[in-house]
C-alpha cells in the first residue's frame, strides 16, 4: 500500500523488517520477494547501485530455487533498472528473458509489465512505432487482468510516443483514459507522467497559456 501510494520511506521500512524476518526463518522464497521489493524502493529513491545489488541477490536466489516466476520478475527488475541507467542493449536482453519466462508459465501480469518496459526501451531509443506496438499489447493485457497502475503507465507512455510522431488525436484519447486512472490511483509518479503528456498535447494544440499553467 505504501509503495503504490508513493510513500517510499514507509514502504522501505516495512520491506526491511520483512527481509529481516525472512532471514531469521531461512525462507528463501519470501526472502527473494522482500529483496526485489526493497530494491524497487531504492530504485525509486535514486540509489541505483543499492537497488541493483538487491535485484542481483534476488535473481541468484530464484535461480537456486528453480523458481521461474521469481526469475522472470528478477530479470524484469534488472532490465528496467538497466534501461533507467541507459544500458539499453543489456536492458533488452533482460526484458526479453522476462517476457519469455512469463509467457512460459502463463504469468500475465509479468507479460504485461515486460511489454510495457520494452515499450519504454524503444521509446528511449526513439523507435516510437515499436514503442506504441508494445504499449498497445500491454494495455490489452492489463485491461483483461485489471492491473490499473501498469495500465495507466502504458496509456500515458503510449500517448507520449504518439505525440512524438504527430498523432495528436490518438494522444488526446490516451491522455483522457490514462488521466482518469491516475486520479483514482493517486500515485505521484503516474500523475506526473500524466501532466507531462497533457502539456505536450496542449502545446501541439497551440494552447501555450494552459501549458504554462501546468
Amino acid at each position: 500500500v505504501y509503495f503504490e501510494s508513493g510513500d517510499y520511506d514507509n514502504a522501505g521500512r516495512c520491506f526491511e523488517e520483512g527481509l529481516k524476518i525472512c532471514n531469521e526463518l531461512g525462507n528463501k522464497h519470501l526472502m527473494s520477494i522482500a529483496l526485489g521489493s526493497l530494491g524497487r524502493v531504492y530504485e525509486r529513491k535514486g540509489d541505483y547501485d543499492k537497488a541493483m545489488q538487491l535485484f542481483e541477490e534476488d535473481l541468484e536466489i530464484t535461480e537456486e530455487l528453480g523458481d521461474k516466476q521469481g526469475k522472470a520478475i528478477a530479470n524484469g527488475l534488472i532490465g528496467e533498472l538497466k534501461g533507467i541507467q541507459g544500458y539499453f542493449e543489456e536492458a533488452l536482453q533482460y526484458m526479453e528473458q522476462n517476457l519469455q519466462l512469463s509467457k512460459e508459465i502463463g504469468y500475465q501480469k509479468g507479460v504485461a509489465k515486460a511489454l510495457n518496459i520494452l515499450g519504454d526501451l524503444y521509446y528511449a531509443t526513439e523507435d516510437f512505432h515499436n514503442a506504441i506496438k508494445y504499449y498497445e499489447e500491454a494495455i490489452a493485457i492489463t485491461k483483461e487482468i485489471k492491473q490499473p497502475l501498469v495500465l495507466a503507465s502504458s496509456l500515458i507512455e503510449k500517448g507520449l510516443a504518439e505525440i512524438m510522431i504527430n498523432k495528436t488525436k490518438e494522444a488526446k484519447k490516451s491522455l483522457l483514459e490514462g488521466s482518469q486512472i491516475t486520479v483514482d490511483l493517486g500515485n505521484p509518479d503516474v500523475v506526473f507522467q500524466s501532466r507531462i503528456l497533457e502539456a505536450h498535447v496542449l502545446a501541439k494544440s497551440n494552447q501555450q497559456e494552459e501549458v504554462e499553467n501546468i
